[in-house]
């Protein structure tokens, strides 16, 4: 019985994580003026599968982890931006 609670609190935690993760990739691009076509070319995934990750509401369906790993090296470093040809930060107008 426990490990079933156990079981459906993991399950629950990674459905939100999948959530932020798609939050935060919609973040990253408008950061960076991307397009969804754009970060599915970086990660050499099919735009329609890049789409149905973004656009689904199923804990089944959800974007790579490399996605977040990816990110994060492109936000730390502008050698990797410049490498798979990302320009710099969009700056926020007033």
């Amino acid at each position: 019985m426990a490990a079933s609670f156990v079981a459906m609190a993991v399950l629950a935690h990674l459905a939100g994580a999948s959530m932020r993760l798609k939050d935060r990739i919609r973040a990253f691009a408008e950061k960076y003026g991307l397009t969804h076509e754009q970060l599915a070319e970086m990660i050499t995934t099919p735009y329609g599968t890049f789409q149905k990750w973004m656009r689904s509401d199923e804990g089944s369906v959800k974007p790579p982890a490399c996605m977040l790993t990816l990110m994060e090296i492109l936000e730390e470093s502008s050698e990797a931006r410049r490498i798979v040809g990302i320009n710099e930060a969009k700056r926020s107008e007033k």
